[in-house]
């Protein structure tokens, strides 16, 4: 982030948490004079952190990690030598069994580290930028003239006055879902705003280390329980703890009221967790609080030229994409790279407009991703989906990325593009899905049970490029209407209302396309000699699958 190109301005941050102490550094770096109003004690004073900060272990990808870098490499050195990686999902069963599912195609890992240490860290490093931070002052108003006044309350003993005025020519928020700033500025701008609270509750509870000082579970995976309706997952901790949270729904935890009920509860759905972690830290179900999850949307994040909003403040999500922090660093990225692109008054209003449609789309994402991590993760569906996108990014590279690699491990990629891309490719996967597994892949599954195991091989279906993809799909879906059962063809109708849309798409797609289009002919020409020596067991197949 590059020197400032005006002249110095005094910065007010409005919170001390990982997004406001990044924020202090990024405008300190431009030659500012940056001042953090905290309403908490200072964590670093009560080294258990209970009273101080109270949140799901963060996941720090590939967008914090470039925010990191860019504002400086040896911060990011000292913060990621507390990572414990994880380089997928460990799926347990209600039997004990577990499945490693891993995130990236090339041993690509999320990152996890407690909120705590991070924000002990940040707040190190602010210290010896020279940032002054004044904790146990909390914002009670603000205005916004010429230059903004915020008024802060403070309990401190040692502070003559319970209230202070502060002058400042700009004034930031990252101060967390419930800001008080963004509070203050709907008073002075028409924003939109929106929340939503899910009916899903969270409670922690600390795994400890094993008796010789190891991890009681494989650290390098996100464990996941997942039943459905509700999960517990745990995530590494650095000092060989886990911190496990159990997400249910608030009527279902209600009704675990006494030790005896939620012992029960555990050992019926995460006994292999209860054997690592010992009945007696069940009873922090009844000693730790119990959290509520939230989905701020609002528009727009800016006042003029003088007041922002950036990080939960702007856009708090469920954390079940693991990007709530990574979105808060991002934030950070953008708007220097528009004060050094332009002047504060432009900056301010072109960050509101090209920003919103990525906070939309992940926020979005993140309420989509707790029905996958509760419920699908543990379907074949998701397992064929994965599948399925690993063999087609392998055979097209970029052209073909899975969802959550644009998202977690692809910081160059915005989140409205990443939504947009997989839109498409769920098109695609659409038509295979009903085009192939009900049509042509179920005689390739029928096949599989006969023994035509070399069917599944993909190296000599999608490589190479085929301009007339499209005609060759056609003349093969023709074929297929004709020759096969009334369902797959109801499912090839499908296709070709889709086929239409698919065809105007950019040249990338129109490639992936083509390939699509010569996978499913050689598919199709492969069978021809077949169809009819199974075609009994591929509409067995159809309604197996259709039921």
């Amino acid at each position: 982030m590059s020197a400032p190109r005006s002249n110095k301005t005094k910065v007010v941050i409005v919170g001390a948490g990982p997004v406001g102490c990044v924020c202090a550094l990024a405008m300190k770096k431009r030659g500012h004079n940056v001042v953090i109003y905290e309403a908490r004690s200072d964590p670093r004073l009560n080294r258990n952190g209970k009273d101080t900060l109270r949140s799901i272990n963060l996941a720090i990808s590939a967008r914090g990690i470039r925010t990191l870098k860019t504002l400086d490499y040896g911060l990011f050195e000292r913060i990621a030598s507390n990572f414990v990686p994880m380089q997928g999902r460990m799926i347990h069963s209600l039997k004990g069994e577990q499945t490693s599912v891993k995130y990236g195609l090339n041993g690509e890992s999320i990152n996890s580290i407690s909120r705590l240490e991070l924000n002990r860290l940040l707040l190190e490093e602010v210290d010896r930028a020279g940032v002054e931070i004044k904790f146990e002052y909390k914002l009670k108003s603000a205005t916004f003239t010429s230059q903004p006044e915020s008024v802060y309350e403070t309990s401190r003993p040692d502070r003559a006055s319970r209230e202070v005025k502060v002058r400042s020519d700009v004034i930031i928020g990252c101060d967390g879902s419930h800001s008080k700033l963004r509070y203050e500025m709907q008073k002075a701008c028409d924003m939109n705003y929106s929340q939503v609270f899910i009916d899903h509750h969270y409670i922690e509870m600390v795994v400890p280390s094993a008796n010789d000082g190891g991890y009681v579970f494989n650290p390098n995976h996100l464990h996941i329980w997942p039943r459905k309706d509700f999960m517990f997952i745990c995530l590494a901790n650095s000092d060989g703890s886990f911190t496990g949270t159990l997400f249910a729904p608030r009527q279902l935890l209600d009704s675990l009221s006494t030790f005896e009920l939620f012992l029960e509860f555990f050992r019926t759905n995460f006994n292999d967790a209860l054997l690592s972690m010992g009945e007696e830290l069940l009873s922090q179900y009844y000693k730790n609080p119990r959290g509520k999850l939230m989905s701020v949307k609002c528009t727009p994040y800016h006042y003029r030229n003088i007041a922002i909003i950036l990080g939960d403040a702007a856009h708090s999500t469920v954390p079940f994409y693991g990007q709530g922090l990574n979105c808060g660093l991002e934030d950070v990225r953008v708007l220097m790279e528009l004060m050094d692109k332009y002047p504060s008054q432009k900056a301010f209003s072109e960050y509101s407009i090209i920003r919103h449609d990525d906070l939309v789309a992940i926020n979005d994402l993140s309420m989509r991703n707790y029905i996958e991590m509760r419920h699908s993760v543990s379907t074949l569906g998701f397992a064929f989906r994965k599948k399925l996108d690993a063999i087609l990014c392998k055979v097209l590279g970029d052209r073909w990325l899975p969802l959550y690699t644009m998202v977690s491990f692809r910081p160059d990629i915005r989140y409205s593009e990443a939504v947009r891309r997989d839109a498409q490719q769920a098109r695609i996967l659409r038509i295979l899905q009903n085009a192939i597994v009900f049509g042509a892949a179920n005689v390739v599954l029928a096949a599989g049970v006969l023994g035509h195991r070399h069917l599944l091989s993909t190296s000599g279906y999608i490589h190479g490029y085929c301009s007339n993809g499209t005609q060759y799909v056609s003349n093969s879906l023709a074929w297929v209407w004709n020759e096969s059962s009334r369902k797959i063809s109801d499912q090839i109708e499908l296709f070709q209302e889709v086929l239409p849309s698919l065809t105007s798409f950019p040249s990338a797609a129109g490639s992936i396309i083509s390939n699509t289009g010569r996978m499913i002919r050689q598919v199709l020409e492969y069978q021809l000699t077949q169809l009819n020596r199974i075609r009994q067991t591929v509409e067995e197949r159809a309604r197996a699958i259709s039921n």
